[in-house]
């Protein structure tokens, strides 16, 4: 996973869309369930984000003795790292800048994640890495995410078959962004709301910046399941299980969410006088079109894919 830079660099969007949204934390609580740890197992991370996916692997398996919390992005490692510790999250240079409500919701983790402290043990790596780090492990959790994996993809899975041993198993995600669904009609993203949104958004925005650059987009591919099937086969795995798990995005949240989609596209600052203006016209004008809560595009559909090592690579 190559792209770890991507997250030192726009961790904090990340982390306030997931305070504001709980959907990345619903799609990993579902991801680690799947998995079914049993007790004597060792079990791997990758993926850790701000230490969130391992605190749930403790909460659904709390008699599990040791995990490996595995990123490529240095940020990642040392955000988990605070918070499973002791350190004043206020006294730390790295959150600063967070708004008071993702420093609360990180408070809110650090008071859970900190008692777990001892069975952690944090590995600086990327997917397609972590073999040669000479860990052996029962179970993997990659709730990085199909889509940031380098390609061709089969470099990463075939690093986690090195770990495992026979039959061992893996659980991983892919964004519905970058995903052929059987249901894309159900996507939120998919929305007349939602489009109109950016697309407004989009010419107001370039209209009152012309000089400012969007900002690079990421993982554009799309991937269906016959290309997740064919680059784990030759990976030495072979599908178990494959679910799209979704849930309603509530009229209520909507606006919230477009608002924090923001920041992955455009380089700019959503407290700003000029850019509130803009999403006040914006809102304002797709409100008098459409009617979010009458099209059946209101989900967030989740891919999570279970596989079992059949073979060595």
């Amino acid at each position: 996973m190559n792209k770890g830079n991507f997250f030192d660099r726009f961790w904090i969007p990340y982390i306030e869309y997931e305070v504001l949204t709980g959907f990345s934390g619903k799609q990993v609580e579902q991801e680690i369930l799947d998995l079914e740890i049993n007790e004597s197992e060792v079990v791997a991370n990758i993926g850790i984000n701000w230490g969130r996916s391992l605190q749930i692997i403790f909460e659904k398996y709390p008699t599990v003795k040791k995990v490996y919390g595995i990123d490529s992005s240095k940020i990642m490692l040392r955000l988990t790292e605070i918070v499973f510790s002791e350190k004043n999250l206020n006294e730390e240079n790295l959150t600063r800048n967070l708004s008071r409500q993702t420093l609360s919701f990180l408070e809110s983790l650090q008071k859970e994640a900190k008692k777990n402290a001892q069975k952690v043990t944090l590995i600086y790596s990327s997917a397609e890495e972590i073999y040669k780090k000479k860990i052996k492990i029962d179970k993997i959790a990659a709730t990085m995410g199909f889509q940031w994996l380098e390609e061709p993809q089969t470099k990463g899975f075939v690093s986690m078959n090195r770990c495992l041993p026979l039959d061992g198993r893996v659980t991983f995600s892919t964004a519905s962004a970058n995903f052929e669904t059987s249901n894309p009609e159900e996507s939120f993203i998919n929305n007349p709301y939602y489009l109109l949104f950016f697309k407004i958004f989009d010419e107001k925005f370039n209209r009152t910046f012309p000089m400012r650059n969007k900002l690079e987009k990421t993982g554009n591919k799309i991937y269906n399941i016959n290309e997740i099937i064919r680059v784990v086969k030759l990976s030495g795995f072979q599908l178990e299980g494959y679910k799209e798990y979704k849930f309603e995005i509530e009229e209520r949240l909507i606006d919230k969410v477009c608002i924090a989609g923001i920041k992955f596209s455009y380089d700019c600052n959503t407290d700003n006088p000029r850019i509130k203006k803009i999403i006040e016209e914006v809102l304002k004008e797709i409100k008098s079109k459409h009617d979010y809560s009458i099209h059946t595009s209101r989900y967030e559909i989740c891919p999570i894919f279970r596989i079992k090592k059949i073979k060595e690579v």
